[in-house]
């Protein structure tokens, strides 16, 4: 039995990784992608240096068009005449190995080998894998720093992982920088210690490579310098350690040569990309700080994305502080006020929620922090307080889960509030599957098919419809859901399933209807299913938007269907809509949204409107 368990414990980074991947191989590759919102930027340099040579980044049509039927990601920002990736290039870096292996492979076996198929979206994935596995290894050598012992460090793994957006991250969003940074943090952490502890150049050198790589995923974290003071130990370590780099002048020059030449990389690819050695790519977007209104308490309280609310295993961990103060208060005060730091500048950011995410996304670079404190947590010596420590954490994990899984099915919404939080805590029932974004008039504009419904626009006519059958429009296998197993007329129709909810729709200007405030929309389509339908799967889905905002969220359900399997039937929608424009910008966009379990098939899809 001791043997099993030491097996275990060794091992215990391992079966982690190796559980993520039977998880992956449960996904269904047909209806996924891993490289998607703000990942299309991290990963938009690998193709654009290594197949297209082109760093104006023509191709973004090309791959979002075959491969992405919702979620359109411009990240090019116009500087001057030319364009410029709005990421940084750190995680591109990251990623080269996998990309080229995937490359190398997909050239050899015949795959598309356009950067964007399934051997390089899987590479991503085993990429994320593969980084946290590494920062899984050293968080183990660094606690062991601190004599943790080891059933300890492998309970935190386990709950790092599984109780914490981390698992989301490495598995389902592995294309964000997240566990990225996790990693390298937490290996900053080990060599800046070891260093402190020896003084020997090749741990400086280690940590400096280590955070220059950090600053190029994110410049924002390069605040993880702070954490400095906690990893030396003590101020007469942390003053020996700074006066032996001085004294060793060589050491400072060519730290600062590697600090160059890994940021290096970024300014290439700016001048590559403008003409300029810097450019600043947030130019449209809005995002200011504004550090005299920091959001502390919305940041980690909050139902819209408070870090404790919705990773509660990192509030747990602040129990970590009561033994780390008794052992070393100088250690403890250092890492509090490392906490605050990061806590306080990520809180002035205009977007403090960080997006459309599960959690807190910004704050999970930092986990290694909250990691290190449960592992203090887990070593105090009184049972009864050690083990509601970990029953409590046992169960954030099951809440995590769910609360993942909620995240995935559309049941969670990512701009909660009290009543949308709690009216679906831990619900995982079907009936709650977009039910906030359906009762509560939200919408979550990157889930629109809004490129799609570039594609079917109908100007200056009343009648706009899609028979997915013209190449200029919809070219065969360039968007995933398209089919040629059915068709009502033609070759081709369109799959509605529970990986593909949205069919392409329409997307008109208002102010080519109306001068008026009524529009009267029918939408028709025929469809087909292989199972008798005796239910109401299908609502049309109408937004109202301008540039900046979404000004209404409709949605038109049809009346129950009794519909006989194996044959084709027309249903129609009718609609008038009342809205107050306050602009000619206007846009009228409607499409099907699918709620059922059973496989259908669309054709013959269209709308007909008039005031």
């Amino acid at each position: 039995m001791k043997a099993v368990v030491d097996i275990f414990r060794k091992n215990i980074e391992w079966l982690i990784i190796l559980f993520l991947v039977v998880n992956l191989s449960q996904i269904d590759y047909k209806f996924t992608n891993f490289i998607k919102s703000d990942g299309k930027a991290y990963y938009g340099y690998l193709p654009a240096v290594f197949i297209y040579d082109d760093l104006q980044y023509n191709f973004i049509d090309s791959y979002e068009n075959r491969y992405y039927s919702t979620g359109y990601v411009d990240f090019r920002r116009e500087i001057d005449g030319r364009y410029a990736n709005i990421a940084f290039v750190g995680l591109a870096v990251l990623w080269i190995p996998f990309f080229l292996l995937a490359h190398i492979v997909s050239l050899l076996a015949g795959f598309p080998a356009d950067g964007y198929s399934l051997l390089y979206q899987l590479s991503v994935v085993f990429a994320a894998f593969f980084y946290l596995l590494i920062g899984l290894i050293y968080l183990r050598k660094f606690l062991r720093l601190y004599q943790i012992k080891h059933w300890i460090i492998s309970t935190v793994h386990i709950f790092m992982v599984f109780g914490t957006p981390i698992y989301m991250y490495a598995l389902h969003e592995a294309a964000f920088t997240h566990v990225y940074t996790f990693s390298l943090i937490i290996i900053f952490f080990y060599y800046t210690r070891l260093y402190f502890l020896h003084l020997k150049a090749k741990h400086f050198y280690a940590a400096i490579t280590l955070l220059s790589f950090i600053v190029l995923i994110r410049p924002t974290n390069m605040m993880t310098i702070a954490a400095v003071p906690f990893l030396a130990g003590n101020l007469k370590m942390l003053t020996e350690g700074i006066l032996s780099t001085f004294k060793h002048y060589r050491r400072i020059i060519l730290g600062l040569l590697i600090v160059l030449a890994v940021l290096s990389i970024q300014f290439t690819l700016w001048y590559l990309q403008t003409g300029k050695i810097f450019a600043y790519t947030y130019t449209d977007e809005g995002l200011t700080w504004n550090f005299f209104d920091p959001q502390i308490i919305n940041i980690l309280f909050s139902y819209k994305k408070g870090f404790f609310l919705y990773t509660p295993l990192a509030f747990i961990s602040l129990i970590g502080f009561m033994p780390l103060f008794r052992r070393n208060k100088f250690a403890a005060w250092s890492l509090l006020g490392f906490i605050v730091l990061f806590v306080y500048i990520l809180s002035t950011w205009s977007h403090w929620w960080f997006g459309r995410s599960f959690g807190n996304r910004g704050l999970l670079d930092f986990m290694a922090v909250f990691a290190i404190l449960l592992a203090f947590a887990l070593s105090i010596k009184s049972t009864a307080l050690r083990a509601s420590i970990i029953t409590l954490s046992l169960l954030f994990v099951v809440v995590n889960q769910i609360q993942a899984y909620q995240y995935r099915q559309y049941i969670l919404y990512w701009d909660m509030d009290k009543e949308s939080y709690w009216q679906v805590f831990l619900k995982t029932d079907e009936k709650y599957e977009g039910l906030l974004w359906k009762d509560r008039k939200k919408f979550d504009k990157e889930y629109t098919v809004e490129e799609l419904t570039n594609q079917f626009s109908g100007p200056g006519s009343n009648l706009v419809s899609v028979d997915f059958e013209q190449p200029s429009d919809v070219a065969q296998n360039k968007i995933p859901c398209l089919t040629d197993e059915k068709a009502y007329e033609g070759n081709y129709s369109f799959m509605l399933n529970q990986k593909c909810p949205y069919s392409p729709g329409f997307h008109i200007f208002v102010d080519s209807l109306t001068e008026g405030s009524n529009i009267n929309v029918t939408t028709e389509f025929y469809f087909y299913s292989e199972e008798n339908l005796d239910d109401n799967p299908f609502s049309v889905v109408f937004t109202i938007q301008n540039k900046e905002d979404l000004l209404n969220y409709i949605t038109l359900e049809s009346e129950k269907i009794e519909a006989a399997a194996g044959k084709w039937h027309k249903i129609a929608f009718s609609r008038t809509i009342t809205e107050k424009f306050p602009d000619k910008e206007n846009i009228l966009k409607g499409y099907i949204w699918y709620r059922g379990k059973t496989q259908l098939y669309i054709d013959g899809l269209q709308m007909i409107y008039y005031p």
